[in-house]
């Protein structure tokens, strides 16, 4: 009798002691699940750890499987992160992104340009989109690689490129500008037997605190559009000032002489 009794404490015990263990297991689990919500980097970094300690304490397969599902969980994250900042053709930030890291900083002023490449649906009708493709590459690499590591250069959509400048005034954006219309106009593509040059024209326009973001854009894009007009590979600016357009040109510098062969 008395064996009967403490067996059936011991069974008790073990049934308490599991689904205690159970119950610790849900519990962090969901813990896991919140944070991965709420604050995927941190929780990852604690949960990950505590619940290999569980599984190593209680020999539970659940708990190990628990753990190898978080880490997916973590690294499918990461992509996302990834494409939701990072264009997958260029390596260009995104144009979600590029809204979010531009709200983040803190600046009195920055210059906006609007980066568009000219004769780009001739290249695609005439050569095939893969090479549409490769001029796009390359053209994000070169306006990534000419300005500063604090800037951002972001697609748009399409051909079409934003570069933030931050605390640069018009002076040096314009500098900035003709360098970059340079830097792209030197490179080269061979497709079969013939060599393709591309250049971009360029809008230029001043963002400050006083006024919205899409107040600079729409002004750098009419401003891009004038550049278009007045012969490509080239910048034009339009500083808006109180609601009024105040417009000012600036041919290429020297880089007129430089046209796609398109």
């Amino acid at each position: 009798m008395i064996k009967g009794v403490h067996r059936l404490r011991m069974r008790n015990m073990k049934d308490v002691f599991f689904w205690t263990s159970v119950c610790v297991f849900i519990a962090m689990a969901a813990t896991a699940l919140i944070g991965w919500l709420l604050l995927p980097e941190d929780v990852f970094a604690v949960a990950i750890p505590v619940m290999a300690t569980i599984a190593f304490l209680l020999g539970s397969s659940m708990a190990l499987f628990a753990c190898r599902q978080i880490m997916h969980l973590q690294l499918a994250h990461k992509t996302i992160k990834l494409l939701h900042a990072t264009d997958a053709l260029t390596g260009a930030t995104t144009r979600r992104r590029f809204f979010e890291l531009q709200a983040e900083m803190n600046v009195k002023q920055a210059a906006v340009m609007m980066v568009d490449v000219d004769h780009f649906k001739s290249i695609n009708d005439r050569f095939g989109h893969p090479v549409g493709d490769e001029v796009l590459v390359q053209i994000a690499a070169t306006l990534m690689e000419t300005v500063r590591d604090r800037d951002i250069v972001a697609r748009m959509g399409g051909e079409e490129f934003l570069v933030y400048l931050p605390d640069v005034n018009r002076d040096r954006a314009g500098e900035f500008a003709t360098r970059l219309c340079s830097e792209v106009s030197r490179l080269r593509f061979v497709v079969g037997d013939e060599r393709l040059s591309v250049s971009v024209s360029i809008g230029l326009s001043e963002h400050t605190t006083d006024s919205p973001i899409d107040f600079a854009i729409s002004a750098a894009d009419r401003a891009l559009y004038r550049a278009k007009e007045d012969g490509r590979n080239r910048w034009r600016e339009e500083i808006p000032s109180d609601g009024f357009e105040e417009a000012s040109d600036h041919d290429d510098w020297g880089l007129g002489s430089t046209r796609n062969v398109i």
